[in-house]
C-alpha cells in the first residue's frame, strides 16, 4: 500500500511538473513574426573607470543613449535569428588649468552598427528570452578641443573606427508586450552595459 501511495504521489508530481512546463513555454516570447523596438541608457568602459581622467580638473561623461530595433528572420529547428539596426551616443566634457589658462576638450560619440540576435527555443519563455547578440558597425567620434578665452581655436575632429562585438541580452516582460531589458557587450569599440526598456510586435503568420 505504501508503495502504491508513493507511485502516485510521484505520477501527480511529474503531471504538475510537466504541465506547468508546458505552460511556461507555450506562447514564446520570441518566435516566428516576432519584432522588437528597445532604448536604454549605459556605461562604456571609461565610465567604470573614475580615477582614468584625474589628471583633469573637471570631466564630465554623460550615459551613452542607445535605440535598437530587432526582427525575427530565420527559423532552424529549435533556433530563432533576429537582425536590426542599433544606434547610440554620449557626449564628454574635460577640462585643466594650464598656465592659468583653461583649456577645455569636448566630444561627442556615436555608433551605427547591425546587430545579430540569436535564440534558442530552451531560452524563450512567455516571460524571460535569453539571448546571445553579434554587432559590427562604425563608431563617429567629434571632438573639439582649445583654450576658452580664444574659444576653441582648433577645428572640429572626426574619426572613424569599425566596431566588432559579442555578448548577451536578457528580457523579462512584466506586461505581454513591453519588458525591461539588460545587455552586456565586449569587444572593441562597442558599448559595454545598459538597462531599458521595449516593446514587441507580434505579426501573424
Amino acid at each position: 500500500m505504501k508503495n502504491i501511495t508513493t507511485s502516485i504521489i510521484i505520477l501527480l508530481c511529474f503531471t504538475c511538473a510537466n504541465a506547468f512546463a508546458q505552460n511556461l513555454w507555450s506562447n514564446p516570447s520570441y518566435s516566428k513574426g516576432t519584432s522588437l523596438v528597445y532604448g536604454g541608457v549605459g556605461a562604456l568602459s571609461r565610465h567604470l573607470e573614475p580615477g582614468y581622467f584625474k589628471s583633469y580638473d573637471y570631466y564630465l561623461k554623460s550615459p551613452f543613449v542607445a535605440l535598437g530595433f530587432d526582427l525575427q528572420a530565420i527559423t532552424t529547428g529549435q533556433e530563432h535569428w533576429g537582425a536590426g539596426i542599433y544606434l547610440s551616443f554620449w557626449h564628454g566634457q574635460k577640462s585643466r588649468q594650464i598656465n592659468g589658462n583653461e583649456v577645455q576638450k569636448n566630444w561627442s560619440s556615436a555608433l551605427a552598427a547591425l546587430k545579430i540576435s540569436h535564440h534558442d527555443k530552451f531560452f524563450i519563455s512567455r516571460r524571460w528570452d535569453f539571448s546571445s547578440i553579434y554587432m559590427i558597425g562604425t563608431r563617429v567620434n567629434m571632438t573639439q578641443s582649445g583654450s576658452l578665452n580664444a574659444k576653441f581655436d582648433k577645428p572640429q575632429a572626426v574619426t572613424y573606427s569599425l566596431a566588432l562585438g559579442l555578448g548577451a541580452m536578457i528580457k523579462y516582460y512584466y506586461r505581454p508586450n513591453i519588458f525591461v531589458y539588460s545587455e552586456l557587450t565586449l569587444g572593441y569599440k562597442v558599448d559595454l552595459v545598459q538597462f531599458g526598456l521595449g516593446y514587441r510586435f507580434k505579426h501573424k503568420h
